[in-house]
This record gives C-alpha cells, structure tokens and sequence, in this order.
C-alpha cells in the first residue's frame, strides 16, 4: 500500500534532509569574506570553493544514481549522508596554511549531497500515486529556495554571534547527524514500482546495464532540453547565489567609506 501514514512522515523528514541540504550548500557563500581572510585567498580562489563541489557532484550523481537502481536506496543515501556531514565538520577544523586540504574536502561534500539528491526523488515516487504525487514533490522542491536563503543567515548570525566564521558551517552538520537519525529509523524503503502497482499499470523491474541507461537517456529529447536548461540556470543564478553576499557586504563597506569589508561591524555585515 502507500500513501499511508508513514508516506507523509516519510517525506516529511526527506523534505527536513533537503532543506538543511540546500541550508549547508550557501552556508560558506554567507561567510565568504570571512574564509578569504583566514586562509589569505583571492576571488578565484574563492570561487574555486564552491567549483570543486560541483565537479565532484556531477561526478558522483551518476555513480549514487547508478548505486540506486541497483541496492538500497535508503542505505546509499546514509552512506552519503555520514560522507557529507564528516566532510562538513572535518573542514571546518584545517588550519590557515592548509588551504589545498580545505578545497577538497569542501569537494568531497559534493559527492555525499548527490546520493541523497537523486535518489530521494524516486523513493517519493514510489510511495505515490500520479494524483498526489506531483504535489508532494512540490512540497518537497520547496526546500531549495528556503533553504538556500536560510542558507546565508543562518551561517552569517551564527558566525557573527560566535566570532567563529566556522561554527556557521558547523551548524548544519549538527542538524544533519538528526536528520540522518530520523532517516533510519522512520524512512522505509518503498517497493520499487509500488505506486504504478496500485494503480493497476505495470512497472519495469529488471535492472539494466549502465550503458543501455544512458543510450536511452541519450535518446530522449525531454532529459536532454531539460539537462542543458537546468545547466544554463545554474550557470547564471549559481554564480549570483554564492557571490551575493559578498557583494553586498562590500557596498555596505564602500557606502560608508571604509577601505575594504574587514572594517565592517558584525551588526553591519548582518544588515
């Protein structure tokens, strides 16, 4: 059966995971010129930061998708998970010499976000029918644009009220180890096909080899159109995303007069 009670809590908690997802992703964005104190970089190496977790996400979304066609998809998205939020905390404790240890670290979060971002969807896919689903996924996309704006104040307060730039990073790993706890114990994993089953229609069970997935995904115009639009939006808002904060912070500094954001205030950084 599904759309049952425990389909709601379910995707209740999946949704709490891809908000503090989203949360984590922009948490560096919002103390960025904080980073580029303590480690002595300049903007392309700032931006290096956030180019190293894409490579790597890019990288490891086929692999974890391909993982979760064939095993646990609850599992696979746990191991990503305790990757993402080690990998979150470990890089929050390298020293200011060790800038180059910092960059792939940050990239290796890329990796443990993937599993859970393209394998969630189908466990929501399975618990729902065609009627409810589409909404539900609605609910659960929701996180995306919260998530990255909580990403920003969350990281800047917490940071401002520590002194620490990195307890503002450190914060979503905190609510991630939750995340991860109520992932095991209340997140089933669906029947594969489940909710065409319910509806009378069939469903394809039988794995298929890499190759044959992708040739079929080469052959299919909408995945592609789709691929490429979504590339050129995150090429555009993604840049603007993780520079923002920064930006503003430095007409705040050039509206008052002060040589660069380092003379700021914790309060005028926050405004």
């Amino acid at each position: 059966m599904v759309n049952e009670t425990r389909d709601y809590v379910s995707v209740g908690i999946l949704f709490f995971i891809n908000l503090i997802n989203n949360v984590d992703r922009f948490t560096i964005a919002g103390v960025l010129p904080d980073v580029k104190d303590y480690y002595k970089i300049n903007d392309s190496m700032a931006g290096m930061i956030q180019t190293v977790f894409l490579i790597s996400y890019m990288i490891g979304s086929p692999i974890c998708g391909y993982l979760g066609d064939r095993f646990n998809r609850k599992y696979v998205m746990m191991t990503g998970m305790i990757i993402w939020l080690v990998c979150v905390c470990a890089s929050t404790f390298i020293p200011r010499n060790l800038f180059p240890v910092f960059l792939v670290v940050r990239s290796l979060i890329g990796i443990g976000e993937a599993s859970y971002v393209n394998i969630c969807p189908t466990m929501i896919s399975d618990m729902f029918t065609t009627d409810k689903r589409p909404r539900v996924y609605m609910l659960f996309y929701l996180a995306v644009p919260v998530g990255s704006g909580l990403g920003y104040i969350i990281s800047a307060n917490v940071a401002a009220a520590t002194g620490y730039w990195q307890w503002g990073v450190r914060v979503t790993g905190v609510a991630g180890v939750l995340g991860l706890i109520l992932l095991f114990l209340f997140v089933y994993e669906p029947v594969r096909g489940a909710s065409e089953m319910v509806e009378g229609k069939t469903s394809a069970r039988k794995s298929t080899s890499y190759i044959k997935d992708i040739k079929i995904l080469l052959k299919t115009p909408t995945y592609i159109l789709t691929t490429l639009a979504y590339t050129a939006l995150v090429f555009t808002s993604g840049t603007l995303t993780w520079w923002m904060p920064t930006i503003i912070q430095y007409n705040i500094a050039w509206t008052r007069g002060y040589k660069n954001i380092q003379d700021l205030s914790p309060k005028e950084k926050n405004q």
